[in-house]
């Protein structure tokens, strides 16, 4: 029976596969239009896209492995008032497996490789559609948020420069400065043993959940359980 379960299991992933690699656009897919979109024919002009879509499918978006990523993204599509940053793509792309993996910022991937922003998210706002933000502000909703979620005094790490230098600036980095971030990674999570839990049973208020046995058990990863925590959840300040 198990070899039956883990043979039909084989052939459900070669299956998804081979869909993925006949199929080029999400548009061929089997899926209802209208999870995502709010009118009968979406086109390229006006997609009509749901400002916050409410599910995660597999096919809608794609999954890379971490070391797949860039490490380092100068983004320098928008220099009117600030110089370009650097992004530590690969660092910051290991902590979003532990939100979800790719799609905590490339949602809407078709299948194939992931696509930069700017493809969807365009430099110029487009005052009449509000579902679709703007480069500039596809880019502040993600990462001025989640450094705001963490930050108490945000303004230390969330200000305009500590990310863009003043317009006129080179990279404030040198060579080999550039080449220590791009190997910066972030450490693995320590797993709790254990927590003992109260309840509001009276009769046996105190529950034990044995943490790092089922992590290790059930070949969990931490965002199996934790899903759409913010970093705050846990680097707390002591």
């Amino acid at each position: 029976m198990k070899r039956l379960i883990e043979l039909l299991g084989l052939l459900l992933i070669l299956g998804q596969f081979a869909l993925a690699q006949r199929i080029g656009h999400h548009a061929q897919f089997p899926l209802r239009c209208d999870e995502c979109h709010y009118c009968k024919k979406p086109t390229y002009n006006e997609p009509c896209l749901k400002i916050c879509p409410d599910f995660i499918r597999e096919g809608i978006t794609v999954h890379h492995s971490v070391e797949d990523a860039p490490t380092l993204l100068i983004i320098d599509t928008l220099q009117s008032k600030y110089a370009p940053s650097v992004f530590t793509h690969r660092l910051h792309a290991q902590m979003g497996e532990m939100l979800g993996g790719c799609e905590s910022c490339h949602h809407h991937n078709p299948p194939g490789k992931v696509r930069p922003c700017i493809e969807c998210h365009k430099p110029k706002r487009d005052l009449n559609d509000l579902s679709r933000p703007s480069l500039k502000g596809a880019y502040h909703q993600l990462c001025i948020n989640c450094h705001r979620s963490w930050d108490s005094d945000w303004s230390k790490t969330s200000d305009c420069y500590f990310c863009h230098p003043k317009a006129g600036e080179s990279l404030s980095q040198t060579p080999e400065q550039l080449a220590e971030l791009a190997k910066k990674r972030h450490p693995a999570p320590k797993t709790p043993e254990l927590f003992v839990l109260k309840s509001d049973y009276e009769e046996a208020p105190l529950v034990t959940f044995r943490h790092k046995e089922h992590i290790f058990t059930f070949g969990l990863e931490c965002k199996s359980c934790h899903q759409d925590n913010a970093c705050a959840d846990c680097h707390r300040s002591p």
